[in-house]
Order: C-alpha cells, then sequence, then structure tokens
C-alpha cells in the first residue's frame, strides 16, 4: 500500500508539544457537527490517544500534524466524518439496502477493517466512539503496527485486533475475505487502489469508506470504470468541511 506524503521526514517538521499537552474538549463544535458529544471517559481516551502518538512520535514520523487543536480537528474528527453519513441515514430511517441496518441501529456489533491504518486513524477514533464495535487495524509496515497497538493498550481499548500484512494479499486469505461490515481507508493511495483495498474484505451489503481530500470529475471517472470491474456501486460521495481551518475533505461511500 502506498502512504500518504505526510508519512515521508521533511527538514521542517513543526517542534512537538510537551507529551502532557492537552487535547482541547470542543464540546460545542461536536455537538454542532455531529449532534453529540463523546463521554467523559471516550474524552479520558481520546487525550491517551493524543498522548500515545506524541510519545511514538518521538521515534518514529508517524504524523506532521501535532499541534492539539490541528490533532482534533485533523486526525480525530476528520476520522468520525464518516460516521456522521451513516447515522444520519439511521436517523432519517433510509433504505441503503443493508442486510445489517437493524443491527447497527440497535448498537449491536458490527465488524470493521481499517486499512493502511498507518499511526491508527480513523480505526482508533472510530473504536473509541464504537465501543460495542470490533476494530481491525491493518498496515503493512510493522513498526507502524506494533506503534498502533501500543496506542491500543495505552488507551484501554479491549474491541481492537491489529494485524500485519498487504491489504490485496491479507483479502484473499479465507479468514478474512468477505468478513467485515464496514470497510476505511484514508491517506492511502489512488482511487482505484482504495476500491481495490476495501471490496473483497466486505460482507454482502458491506460498504466502504475511501476519505479523501481534493475530489475532481476525473476521480469519478476514474472510479465508475473500477466499480464497473469489481463490481461494487456508488452511494455517495458527501463533502464535509472540518469545523476550525474549513478544509474540504470527502468521503466516497461503496456498497459490495
Amino acid at each position: 500500500m502506498t502512504r500518504s506524503p505526510s508519512d515521508v521526514p521533511l527538514p521542517d517538521r513543526p517542534a512537538a508539544p510537551p507529551i502532557d499537552a492537552v487535547l482541547p474538549s470542543f464540546h460545542d463544535l461536536w455537538r454542532d457537527t455531529f449532534n453529540h458529544s463523546p463521554s467523559v471517559a471516550q474524552q479520558v481516551q481520546f487525550q491517551a490517544l493524543y498522548r500515545a502518538t506524541l510519545e511514538a512520535n518521538s521515534r518514529v514520523n508517524l504524523t506532521r500534524i501535532v499541534d492539539p487543536t490541528e490533532f482534533w480537528e485533523k486526525h480525530i474528527w476528520d476520522s468520525l466524518s464518516g460516521l456522521h453519513y451513516l447515522d444520519r441515514c439511521l436517523a432519517q430511517s433510509l433504505d441503503l439496502g443493508l442486510a445489517q441496518v437493524s443491527d447497527w441501529a440497535a448498537d449491536k456489533a458490527v465488524n470493521l477493517i481499517d486499512i493502511g491504518t498507518g499511526g491508527g486513524f480513523p480505526g482508533l477514533p472510530i473504536a473509541i466512539m464504537r465501543p460495542q464495535w470490533s476494530v481491525t487495524l491493518l498496515d503493512s509496515t510493522q513498526k507502524k503496527v506494533r506503534i498502533v497497538q501500543e496506542s491500543i493498550e495505552a488507551i484501554g481499548l479491549t474491541n481492537c485486533t491489529t494485524m500485519v500484512g498487504r491489504a490485496e494479499r491479507q483479502a484473499q486469505l479465507p479468514q478474512y475475505a468477505e468478513r467485515y461490515d464496514l470497510a476505511t481507508v484514508r491517506a492511502v493511495g489512488s482511487i482505484q487502489a482504495c476500491v481495490e483495498y476495501t471490496l473483497p474484505f466486505l460482507i454482502d451489503d458491506g460498504i466502504a469508506i475511501l476519505y479523501r481530500g481534493h475530489w475532481s470529475d476525473d476521480d469519478r471517472a476514474t472510479l465508475d470504470k473500477v466499480l464497473r470491474r469489481t463490481g461494487g456501486r456508488l452511494l455517495s460521495v458527501e463533502a464535509f468541511a472540518t469545523p476550525i481551518s474549513h478544509a474540504v475533505r470527502h468521503c466516497v461511500f461503496l456498497q459490495i
């Protein structure tokens, strides 16, 4: 899997804040954008994730986003933006053709795989906000998976599993192929690669969430071609403005 340019060490990498730096709570922004706020326990877990990332970042270049406010917006909020569309569909009783939609509405277990998880995004924030879900965090780099495992232990999460391997190979193994209700991929390769990585992991009616920044007509044309070949279908392309920097992001929702 091809990681994003943010994984490449740069000479102007910003100075890291102290390990005991505190994430802002942003209660109003949580409610205004997602219509709910994390519990106190979840806020503590997000702080533990931030601290674990800062500690790991001193050894391995996981991310250049280390400022507390930027970390909240560009890692935590952005990671959870993909769930907002699904929550809205459930709230409005929209028919996605999902066999498991009643289970999601009842807060029952959902199996999710986060492909190319890097430092654990979006998988770890999702695991914090959805403790009833089972989250698998996959990356091809052993060092990063080890760090993600350290973060899981530091946060105290019990609903996460890590996996080392290349997505295209792991998806061919019978214990992983067509197993997951949801597959996420963020900052990993081209739109074609993201489709090819995610769809083989999904059960019938499963959904892939592709986190993208820029979205263009060329991206849509490429997506249409690869979906014709793979058999997936496009549910929606949702645009999001991040709540502080107002950067435009997109999530592409596919169904197998």
